[in-house]
């Protein structure tokens, strides 16, 4: 069968290194603990296993992209991203130039095909194309972020307004006349 892939929305590369940027850029100046300690008022997660789930959801998207297949399941569970904010800092840099890069050289006529079971069962192969999957970490990455940003408030830290929503929410709150304002 032969599949004819849409282009790939070049700028989706773009915009995921700068959502993972962002992060870079919050999270600097986060203490140790702060980064690593799950929090039960939000289902015992953690800044940093929520950064790591992110980081390994691109890992298996840009490993997928050489094979064709993209299998989310198979993340490596890395406990030193989880852990350590150097590292986990260090791996967001490295992720989000490495997006840089693949947007300039990606064969944009191989199929490509995702799994991701969520009951344990074999769903089978779906096929997807490049910019889907980017416009699926972009939603994945908001969401994961506005976790974040509630761990983040619950440590009476700072956070935008604009972390962790999506760009369509900020696009419509922009249209409403009484604005939404987070509560600490």
């Amino acid at each position: 069968m032969s599949v004819d892939a849409p282009p790939v929305p070049m700028h989706l590369f773009d915009e995921n290194a700068a959502l993972l940027e962002s992060a870079v850029t919050l999270l600097e100046g986060l203490s140790p603990d702060g980064f690593a300690t799950a929090d039960p008022r939000c289902l015992g997660g953690s800044i940093g296993g929520h950064t790591r789930h992110c980081l390994e959801f691109y890992g298996c998207f840009l490993g997928g992209l050489g094979t064709g297949h993209i299998d989310y399941d198979a993340r490596a569970r890395s406990a030193r991203i989880e852990r350590e904010l150097p590292h986990a800092l260090e791996a967001l840099r490295r992720t989000a130039a490495r997006l840089r890069r693949t947007s300039w050289g990606h064969d944009t006529g191989k199929p490509l095909y995702v799994i991701e079971n969520h009951d344990g069962g074999d769903t089978g192969w779906s096929l997807t194309s490049v910019g889907r999957e980017l416009q699926f970490l972009l939603s994945h990455t908001i969401h994961h972020f506005a976790l974040i940003a509630i761990l983040l408030r619950l440590q009476g830290r700072e956070v935008p307004e604009s972390l962790g929503v999506a760009p369509s929410t900020l696009r419509h709150r922009a249209t409403e006349t009484t604005p939404v304002q987070c509560v600490p």
